[in-house]
């Protein structure tokens, strides 16, 4: 009779602990609003935020958006498990630039860290956020330069290293590896510059390879796009232990003024923003050699000068921020097509939105 009844309070644990796992005690950091976005805004001074609807892709305003940036955020920057979001701002007069920090609540609502925005004097228009939440890197948008910070762990509060690092031009847009190893630029009619990373956070420029027009990077495991305004994307495949690139063909045409690039997580789709043609070039990546296929029915309308592009983490959602028009073009992939783009919407943003970034 005892054995009987010690076999029904394992089966009522059990029981118990199954029920559990589907109750919030077992939440991770902000999973009660999954993927948040966020846009900044340039004109505006400020983040809007949203809620990303799993089932449409479509956004929602979170209570208290937009929250209040410095100065001309132009850029976005998350951690890989999206506690903390950064932004890069140009300031005005020499005053109020720096790097905005924010802790994500499990809202996702923002809260500014202590201290923010750190080096306020400064003017940065790029930014990348290691994955392991480290490092914090902003690139100058007046001078040929990086500026590193450590990452605070716990608050998020941002240290700048000791000195900056050159580049061979003025960056326009920075993307890091998923492991944390490499960094690379692009720097407009200076091409794009490589990095290596040190485990204290020092960069280290081992390649720069000439491009006529890079404005955007997208970077994952094994591959580099890169949005070239006078050719179109660029590909390149990654040496996993020096960083170094290596050429894939020719570059692949896109639509007019090619401005930024997204490559989607399951590594499937290149997506585009082309600014001058108001359009978004989608492609499909051979997942071998890492070529691009234009889609069929590419590029696809967008709103009027579309800047930005990101995929949300289950590379079902494509949102393109526009910058002209204030507004976000939401898109859901088609994957019975191949990557193509079919319009879900759009949603009105703050003045000048110039990046988009969601939170894992």
């Amino acid at each position: 009779m005892n054995d009987r009844r010690v076999l029904f309070g394992w089966a009522a644990l059990i029981v118990l602990a199954t029920a559990l796992v589907g109750c919030d005690f077992f939440v991770d950091e902000n999973t009660t609003v999954p993927f948040p976005v966020y846009v900044a805004n340039a004109g505006a001074s400020s983040i809007s935020a949203y809620k990303l609807d799993p089932d449409s892709g479509l956004l929602t305003a979170l209570s208290g958006s937009p929250f209040t940036s410095g100065t001309g955020p132009t850029a976005l920057g998350t951690n890989s498990t999206g506690v903390f979001l950064y932004a890069s701002e140009l300031g005005s007069a020499g005053t109020n630039g720096g790097v905005a920090g924010w802790v994500v609540n499990s809202d996702a609502t923002l809260t500014a860290m202590s201290g923010s925005p750190f080096l306020a004097a400064s003017s940065f228009g790029s930014i990348a956020v290691d994955p392991q939440a480290r490092f914090v890197y902003a690139g100058d948008a007046t001078a040929a330069e990086i500026q590193g910070f450590t990452i605070t762990s716990g608050t998020g509060v941002l240290a700048a290293m000791g000195s900056t690092v050159g580049t061979t031009g003025t960056p326009s847009r920075m993307a890091e590896d998923p492991t944390g190893k490499f960094l690379y630029v692009a720097e407009g009619s200076s091409g794009v510059d490589a990095f290596t990373i040190a485990s204290g956070g020092a960069l280290s420029n081992v390649q720069n390879i000439p491009l006529a027009e890079a404005n955007g990077v997208a970077v994952n495991a094994k591959y580099v796009y890169v949005a070239d305004g006078a050719t179109g994307v660029n590909a390149y495949s990654i040496n996993t232990t020096t960083g170094v690139l290596t050429a894939i063909g020719s570059a692949v045409p896109a639509g007019t003024a090619p401005s930024n690039v997204a490559i989607s997580p399951n590594g499937k789709y290149v997506y585009v923003t082309n600014s001058g043609s108001n359009d978004v070039s989608a492609y499909t990546v051979d997942s071998g050699t890492g070529a691009l296929t234009e889609v069929s029915g590419s590029p696809f309308g967008a709103g009027t000068g579309p800047q930005a592009v990101t995929v949300d983490p289950t590379s079902r959602y494509v949102y393109v921020v526009n910058k002209t028009a204030g507004s976000v073009s939401i898109f859901s992939i088609d994957t019975a097509t191949a990557g193509k783009l079919v319009s879900a919407g759009t949603i009105s943003t703050g003045s000048s939105p110039n990046d988009v970034a969601i939170a894992p």
